[in-house]
């Protein structure tokens, strides 16, 4: 199917908490504005200086955590703030983890804006000291060490954002256990709460973990693209709607797997189709059918197929191992990006056997014309080819 120029994804539709999220930003931050290019710029060489006050090593915080503590020095920075405090961190998991911090505040029946409103208020009291280097308050440094406890109880060796979120209201003073009892609720029921997300949080990442796994040999040069697709690293694709429907209809086919190539000039969109292909199957399974709303899209990476075969035989080695992978998991669809990478003078005959052998297989292919001789020689008119192949 020959691509229209339309470009590679379409623009990300915004959802629903992280609109909430962003007027919660501007609500307690008049200043932020599309203006503001420096926002998500913070200075890592200051925040380096100032996690190593923490008293904790860098490498014991996890990602989740080392992103509340740029968004903490951001906002401390922000108000010309001397001392990074506990509010500040409060503040931050906030805007980090919207979606958790949100959900945990309704569990408990209160407002999570009222909740940012009167935090924001106690902030506004401390005063401005413009030109001075950022430290942490000698709470923060409190925050951190039982952070690492709580980490180390729940059994992970890096401290998550929740640990650095538990810890605040472990202590029985401070601001922000203050705004959460001034509102009814004690911080032990609220620790709790945080505790069970957590626990089903890691139930569910566990329950995905399995059922997007790949097998052995396969996992090391694919990616699962439903699994991007449900941690929402995959935007949403608008205007390919008919190319994905058209994909579908011949992957479905009853008697036979028939091959399926995208063809396109670079840019168009036809990486986007697959990767729509994948959000449908998981977020749309009533307009997939039936036959293969149980299916995963698995990228194959070519060019980690081809990394350190330097002996004769390697790669089609490596070609027929994933060949057997397949017809071992009925319900994988293999993409093959730029897989003219695999013809070549000393590779053309072998490899095109092996996809001919390999015949139930569904082939995708992109860029470029491709010609299937009768004899299993594939030949590429000057472009880059992508093939996927599925069950």
């Amino acid at each position: 199917m020959q691509g229209r120029p339309f470009g590679r994804r379409g623009a990300t539709r915004p959802h629903a908490d992280s609109l909430g999220l962003t007027l919660a930003r501007l609500l307690l931050n008049p200043r932020l504005g599309a203006l503001d290019t420096n926002a998500d710029e913070p200075d890592r060489t200051g925040e380096r200086r100032l996690v190593e006050d923490f008293d904790v090593s860098q490498s014991k915080m996890a990602e989740s955590a080392q992103r509340v503590v740029e968004r903490a020095v951001e906002e401390s920075r922000r108000r010309d703030h001397a001392l990074l405090t506990n509010e500040h961190v409060f503040l931050a998991f906030a805007q980090i983890e919207w979606d958790m911090f949100s959900q945990v505040m309704r569990d408990l029946d209160l407002n999570p804006y009222q909740i940012l409103q009167a935090l924001e208020e106690h902030l506004k009291m401390i005063p401005a000291l413009s030109g001075r280097d950022l430290r942490p308050s000698p709470a923060t440094k409190l925050l951190f060490k039982l952070a690492f406890h709580h980490a180390s109880r729940a059994g992970r060796q890096s401290i998550e954002s929740v640990d650095l979120f538990s810890a605040i209201f472990e202590e029985s003073q401070g601001i922000p256990v203050s705004v959460i009892r001034g509102h009814g609720v004690e911080p032990e029921l609220l620790i709790s709460r945080i505790a069970t997300r957590m626990r089903d949080m890691e139930l569910r990442d566990e329950r995905l973990r399995k059922h997007f796994e790949l097998p052995p040999f396969l996992k090391h040069f694919a990616t699962n693209l439903n699994q991007l697709a449900r941690q929402d690293r995959i935007p949403p694709v608008y205007g390919r709607d008919h190319e994905i429907q058209q994909v579908l209809e011949i992957l479905c086919h009853r008697e036979r797997a028939n091959s399926v190539m995208l063809i396109g000039e670079p840019g168009v969109g036809k990486t986007a189709i697959v990767e729509g292909l994948a959000r449908k199957v998981e977020f749309e399974p009533a307009e997939v059918p039936v036959r293969l709303r149980d299916v995963q899209v698995v990228n194959l990476q070519m060019n980690t197929m081809v990394a350190g075969t330097m002996l004769r035989g390697m790669f089609e080695d490596r070609i027929q191992n994933v060949i057997r992978e397949i017809k071992e998991h009925p319900n994988l669809i293999l993409f093959v990006d730029e897989v003219h990478t695999m013809i070549g003078d000393t590779i053309k005959l072998p490899i095109s056997q092996q996809w001919k052998e390999g015949s139930e297989f569904h082939v995708l292919g992109r860029d470029g014309q491709i010609v299937v001789e009768p004899q299993g020689r594939i030949e590429v008119d000057d472009a880059p080819v992508e093939l996927v192949l599925g069950t």
